[in-house]
């Protein structure tokens, strides 16, 4: 089968002029087990469009990982409606503090989906799919209801623990619906301060559609609500960014604190990434701490905000409020 596929690719190949076409071969091959030749066919479609923006691919085979990894998105698809119906996906929050005081001082709302019968589908499996598909919106609009009605009631009961929340949002919510729109929708819905909720927009989404983007995010600044820029130095277009969009906090990449114990580069390029913030004048906020000796060094560089797993995991809100009331005693 091999041969004759590159083969094909090859003629292909001599026959173009100023065109550059990829050949891509899918196949699955007949084992008895499905009897249905249109089935046969799909799934050699299927292994056909998993390598479809893989350039350095030019055939797949159809196997049993390609088909559980099928079958998982397909699940996702298909019982996300029930899942923000009986609400199944649960928003769990991790705290952020202040660097130099370690108080609180917001959370980051973050989901996770437990089903009943398949237990914990985790955000890095359906996240993907549902911008795949765009179906990312109505993530995104339940969690913003949800943290929006959540919060509200905290402030009406006079809650100290009501510090703002920040809220992921994809690129592809944009397109989909009018962000500043809904977003003002809930709050007059639930008579609560535009101060308590922020969010956040990864760099990768600016790099399409960028002057629709920044008019969006404009539009939400002028709303009151502020916006992250997320993940900072995760991509290639970081400096650009800084210099085309304006954001309120700018949150740094946890990559940067890989192999933080092994060699100074990730420090070097710390120290120089949080003092260019400043003197542009953004907040910074760095993620991904593990450890004291991170969290030491990034709050001698004046970065503001630290979170990560140093500081707490996500959890259920009830849960975080009482870590806070408890860390107030201790310190009382």
């Amino acid at each position: 089968v091999v041969p004759a596929i590159l083969e094909v690719k090859k003629q292909v190949k001599s026959l173009q002029q100023d065109i550059n076409l990829e050949l891509k071969a899918g196949v699955y091959l007949y084992d008895g087990e499905v009897s249905n030749v249109i089935r046969c066919t799909d799934r050699a479609h299927i292994a056909c469009a998993s390598i479809k923006k893989k350039y350095d691919i030019d055939y797949k085979f159809y196997d049993a990982e390609l088909g559980g990894h099928l079958a998982r998105k397909q699940f996702i698809i298909d019982n996300l409606v029930e899942a923000l119906a009986n609400k199944y996906i649960q928003i769990y929050y991790q705290p952020i503090v202040r660097s130099l005081t370690g108080e609180v001082c917001g959370w980051e709302a973050l989901v996770r989906w437990i089903d009943p019968n398949k237990g914990t589908v985790y955000p890095n499996e359906f996240i993907s799919v549902l911008e795949e598909y765009h179906l990312i919106h109505k993530l995104e609009c339940y969690v913003m209801e949800e943290v929006i009605s959540t919060f509200a009631k905290m402030e009406k009961a006079g809650m100290r623990e009501a510090v703002p929340v920040s809220i992921n949002l994809s690129r592809i919510d944009f397109e989909i619906i009018d962000i500043a729109s809904y977003m003002n929708e809930l709050l007059d819905k639930y008579q609560v301060k535009k101060e308590l909720f922020h969010l956040e927009i990864t760099e990768s989404a600016l790099t399409k559609n960028p002057e629709f983007i920044r008019e969006q995010i404009s539009r939400i600044r002028n709303c009151g609500i502020k916006v992250w820029m997320d993940d900072f130095g995760s991509g290639y277009s970081s400096l650009n960014v800084l210099k085309n969009y304006e954001f309120d906090l700018v949150k740094i990449d946890m990559e940067f604190l890989r192999g933080f114990d092994v060699n100074d580069n990730g420090k070097i390029i710390l120290k120089h990434a949080i003092s260019m913030l400043k003197n542009l004048g953004f907040h910074t906020l760095a993620e991904g701490v593990e450890t004291k000796e991170q969290y030491d060094f990034l709050r001698s560089l004046g970065c503001e905000l630290i979170q990560g797993y140093y500081i707490g995991r996500p959890v259920p809100l009830e849960e975080g409020c009482e870590q806070i009331s408890l860390d107030r005693k201790s310190v009382v």
